[in-house]
């Protein structure tokens, strides 16, 4: 049996795995899993929320999806679920906190998780943090490294040589 983590009314989370950063055409993206099982089938309206969070603790990504979107729940269901939070493009490099929350999308109750250990029950749930590297700096063209000199420019400085050159 899987460890259990932390312990909702309708849903169990078993495992956190850290997400990761993708880009493509359509933005920038943390992909983050969760692993869950489910205690009972979950009703229509429990939606979960993933948030981003800056050192100062400010939401800088936020991603709301009911949690019963195009799964057939059923008790004892363990499943792994990707979570795409879209980010800003121009979201700085640093270390962020990634959280996760279950409520009602309905009347936006908090749903309050409680740790399989002992411990107070919870409304938000840490997961491991994103580090966003800084961009890579790009290598300049060869073209680029050296100064651009004009053919004209180039053929009065050969025959400047080359006349030097018979000159010895």
């Amino acid at each position: 049996p899987e460890d259990v983590l932390w312990i909702g009314d309708d849903l169990e989370v078993l495992r956190r795995f850290p997400g990761q950063v993708i880009e493509d055409a359509g933005g920038r993206w943390l992909v983050q899993p969760l692993h869950w099982r489910a205690v009972q089938t979950p009703p229509d309206d429990l939606a979960l929320a993933i948030y981003v969070v800056d050192q100062t603790g400010a939401r800088v990504a936020q991603l709301d999806v009911p949690v019963n979107g195009g799964i057939a729940w059923e008790p004892d269901l363990v499943t792994t679920l990707e979570y795409r939070v879209p980010l800003p493009r121009e979201l700085p490099p640093g270390r962020y906190r990634v959280q996760a929350q279950v409520y009602s999308w309905a009347d936006g109750k908090v749903k309050q998780l409680w740790p399989a250990t002992d411990g107070a029950p919870i409304v938000i749930l840490e997961l491991p943090p994103l580090e966003i590297a800084p961009a890579p700096v790009s290598q300049a063209h060869p073209s680029e490294r050296y100064p651009y000199v004009p053919v004209t420019a180039h053929r009065a400085l050969r025959a400047i040589c080359l006349m030097l050159a018979g000159a010895s």
